[in-house]
Protein backbone atom coordinates (compact mmCIF):
# COMPACT_ATOMS: atom_id res chain seq x y z
CA UNK A 1 0.00 0.00 0.00
CA UNK A 2 2.82 2.58 0.71
CA UNK A 3 4.58 1.84 -2.29
CA UNK A 4 1.46 2.54 -4.35
CA UNK A 5 0.92 5.24 -2.60
CA UNK A 6 4.80 6.46 -3.12
CA UNK A 7 4.53 5.50 -7.15
CA UNK A 8 1.30 7.99 -7.60
CA UNK A 9 2.65 10.37 -5.03
CA UNK A 10 5.72 10.61 -7.30
CA UNK A 11 4.09 10.39 -10.65
CA UNK A 12 2.12 13.03 -10.05
CA UNK A 13 4.94 15.26 -8.60
CA UNK A 14 6.07 14.07 -12.27
CA UNK A 15 3.20 15.34 -14.00
CA UNK A 16 3.60 18.81 -12.32
CA UNK A 17 6.63 19.24 -12.96
CA UNK A 18 6.22 18.79 -16.80
CA UNK A 19 3.17 20.85 -16.61
CA UNK A 20 5.27 24.11 -15.08
CA UNK A 21 7.83 23.74 -17.45
CA UNK A 22 5.34 22.62 -20.63
CA UNK A 23 3.67 26.19 -19.45
CA UNK A 24 7.23 28.42 -18.93
CA UNK A 25 8.05 27.75 -22.36
CA UNK A 26 4.65 28.73 -23.49
CA UNK A 27 4.90 32.08 -22.03
CA UNK A 28 8.35 32.60 -22.40
CA UNK A 29 7.35 31.98 -26.61
CA UNK A 30 4.47 34.37 -26.06
CA UNK A 31 6.67 37.17 -24.74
Amino acid sequence: MLAIFSYVGSLSFAIVLILTLYFGLLKIKLI
